[in-house]
């Protein structure tokens, strides 16, 4: 009996309240402390979304940041949780994952900070960095946390939230290892619309004189918050400082490419993924998945893989001696992946020799 009292308070200890265990995962709310331009510690609240394996150990941290909506008044509809599926994406690869709003927007205390200025006389470059504060307060925080690796720092932002993690890479944390942009920008007033793109080129240029880490820039060829030749530009003019960045633009998408971070992730993380590995960082590793152990493999079977690898979790692939296959990604639970992946698997002829190879990123159970 006390080792079982043991055991729940370091349950309760390692699953803060609030909080819940998902399919290997840890993932819940968390407020976020910052205290910026000196205020006393911890004097604000950033609302924040947090994701982590389910096991002992500390793990290197990502941060995930968020765009700006063109109507100000949209500021306060968004919340953390909006990024929840990419955390916990990321916390099946081993990271610690916090998605985290800067201040002005959602539940996140303090006054909306990153204002540029009108639109005839934008001030990206300081908007930018004063909106890396509080990323770099966030970093901090959970750097400091138990399960936390603070050696190992990854930023990823999306719109707005891409220029900040940049801007932020301009002056960098401790251990800061790369830096994942998708369509990062400012100042998009309408479709194929930026107030001063040329002032948007020179705050890129800027931070790249100093950045540093590797970076990862992705674009869709229709995007319309920040079009290829302006994002060609933009990257352009962020390397010739001597930055590092990676350019990959994504075929079109949709009606507005700018939406592939939230709907496409089955084109973006192979991408993610190969980056990661690249500059060793943790993600699946090619040699624990794979299709030896499935029988009757054929070249279906490896092209609907490399599909499965790609999808969003949560997700599973299941096989049968005969041939068949079926899986499932974007599930709201592993367990709802499983039943899916064998359903198509059996499919008409309810093939009895149906079973899960893979849940998620791992071989299955």
């Amino acid at each position: 009996m006390i080792r079982l009292a043991a055991l729940a308070l370091a349950l309760l200890a390692w699953a803060p309240a609030g909080w819940a265990r998902f399919d290997g995962l840890i993932e819940g709310p968390v407020a976020v402390p910052i205290a910026p331009g000196g205020s006393a510690a911890g004097s604000l609240r950033l609302s924040g979304y947090l994701a982590r394996p389910d096991r002992p150990g500390r793990f290197p941290m990502v941060l995930l940041t968020h765009g700006a909506p063109r109507d100000g008044r949209d500021r306060a509809t968004m919340r953390a949780e909006g990024a929840a599926r990419q955390a916990r994406d990321f916390a099946r690869r081993g990271w610690v994952a916090l998605s985290v709003l800067r201040r002005g927007y959602g539940s996140s205390e303090g006054a909306f900070a990153e204002g540029a200025g009108p639109c005839q006389d934008r001030t990206y470059a300081a908007a930018g960095r004063a909106a890396a504060v509080d990323l770099r307060q966030a970093a901090g925080w959970l750097a400091q946390q138990a399960w936390s690796d603070g050696r190992r720092l990854l930023l990823v932002g999306v719109s707005a939230g891409g220029f900040a993690a940049t801007a932020l890479a301009s002056d960098p944390p401790p251990g800061l290892a790369g830096v994942v942009s998708f369509a990062g920008g400012r100042g998009s007033r309408g479709p194929d619309d930026v107030c001063r793109a040329d002032r948007l080129v020179e705050a890129f240029a800027e931070y790249g004189r100093t950045a540093r880490a590797p970076a990862l820039w992705i674009y869709a060829e229709n995007d319309l918050f920040f079009g290829p030749e302006l994002s060609r530009a933009m990257h352009a003019a962020y390397v010739a400082g001597g930055a590092a960045a990676e350019f990959h633009m994504l075929p079109p998408f949709g009606s507005d490419g700018h939406a592939v971070y939230a709907r496409a992730q089955d084109q973006w993380w192979p991408l993610v993924d190969a980056f990661l590995r690249r500059h060793g960082l943790p993600t699946w590793s090619p040699e624990a998945l794979t299709l030896a152990a499935v029988p009757a493999v054929g070249e279906r079977h490896r092209a609907a893989f490399e599909r499965y690898l790609a999808g969003p979790g949560e997700k599973a692939f299941a096989a049968s001696p005969s041939g068949r296959f079926g899986w499932a990604t974007g599930r709201d639970s592993s367990e709802a992946a499983r039943e899916a992946a064998l359903d198509f698997c059996r499919g008409p002829a309810a093939d009895t020799g149906c079973r899960p190879y893979f849940v998620n990123l791992a071989p299955a159970p």
